[in-house]
């Protein structure tokens, strides 16, 4: 497990080869396919899966995440597409409530943003993470654009807010994208005088 979570996969190897057991976990709950997959090498997940030995959708680590949610975090796109070909749950969702789209929104590649959205197993409106925001809300909080604007084609609702009250105008204000803000307010859906945020602020 230290080999892997320092990405030494010459001595995983030299390991696995002498017995190493594969299906031992950490403290925290975090087995092998999670360490493969947060170091994003694809031949050692794909080692890893072909042993038959650990659940492909089994939470661990600190934030209780599945292999899939710890390649989207990491942005290992191919590990990700080689975990959905194995079958892993899109669905699954850590212990902040934070599920694979809202992943894939933070990540910011929108060909696995498309491809989830395709999927029809997430809420494109459902709030999760330690703030309670949507997919939408955390693509414009980074500074996704690209992400944003496919969110708003395939129907997201701009009007909710986060668990401070903030929503989707008071992020856009906060990354400073005037074509987004005008957007924003072109759409009619938010006050522009309403306050919002830890600190009560209006835009």
């Amino acid at each position: 497990m230290m080999a892997l979570q320092r990405r030494h996969y010459d001595v995983y190897h030299l390991l696995v080869s002498e017995g190493s057991d594969l299906t031992v976990t950490d403290e925290n709950n975090t087995d092998r396919p999670k360490l493969a997959c947060e170091g994003g090498n694809i031949s050692i997940v794909k080692h890893i899966l072909s042993r038959k030995a650990c659940d492909i959708n089994r939470r661990g680590g600190k934030s209780k995440q599945t292999p899939i949610m710890m390649a989207l975090q990491r942005r290992h796109y191919d590990v990700y597409h080689l975990l959905v070909t194995e079958g892993s749950d899109l669905t699954i969702t850590d212990e902040n409530n934070t599920d694979c789209l809202m992943l894939a929104c933070q990540g910011g590649n929108i060909s696995n943003v498309k491809h989830i959205l395709s999927r029809k197993t997430c809420d494109i409106n459902r709030r999760g993470g330690k703030s309670k925001q949507t997919p939408i809300m955390m693509a414009v909080e980074t500074l996704l654009y690209g992400v944003y604007h496919l969110l708003v084609s395939q129907g997201a609702d701009l009007t909710i807010t986060d668990e401070d009250n903030t929503d989707c105008l008071m992020l856009a204000c906060e990354g400073g994208n005037i074509s987004i803000v005008k957007h924003f307010l072109s759409r009619k859906t938010c006050d522009s005088n309403r306050r919002g945020g830890v600190s009560k602020q209006h835009r």
